[in-house]
């Protein structure tokens, strides 16, 4: 079976985000929603409304423009986050690592389980149908 997701993207961003992203679930338009987790405004609960709809739902893995959960670090773009990773090493990749596993597990506590990853900007997107 062939299907066309049409994401929209930033979910958790800012609630009039949200907001415009529940209007376009609710008219139609959009079937996959990829959140932030460790953004402004997570709504979980409008979440698994979506995914009772028949939404798929994404983790947006973001640890450049937005506070960490682990450590409320904040890296305010790609290359500082790639400097940190070639100057501090395996130390700053575990810390990035870490901080995956808690924007996973803030999903998972929510009890919403993401079809789809991708990070912040990439462009990247790998879907995971179970």
């Amino acid at each position: 079976m062939n299907l066309l997701l049409v994401n929209a993207n930033d979910f958790g961003l800012h609630t009039s985000v949200n907001s415009a992203i529940a209007d376009c679930v609710n008219f139609g338009s959009v079937n996959s929603v990829s959140v932030i987790a460790n953004g402004a405004a997570p709504d979980f609960e409008l979440l698994r409304k979506f995914v009772q709809k028949g939404v798929f739902v994404g983790i947006h893995i973001a640890w450049v423009e937005e506070p960490w959960l682990t450590n409320a670090m904040f890296i305010s773009n790609w290359r500082e986050l790639f400097k940190k990773m070639i100057l501090v090493g395996k130390k700053f990749q575990l810390k990035m690592q870490q901080e995956a596993e808690a924007q996973m597990a803030r999903f998972l506590e929510a009890g919403i389980y993401p079809v789809l990853f991708k990070s912040k900007n990439s462009g990247i997107v790998s879907i995971y149908t179970y």
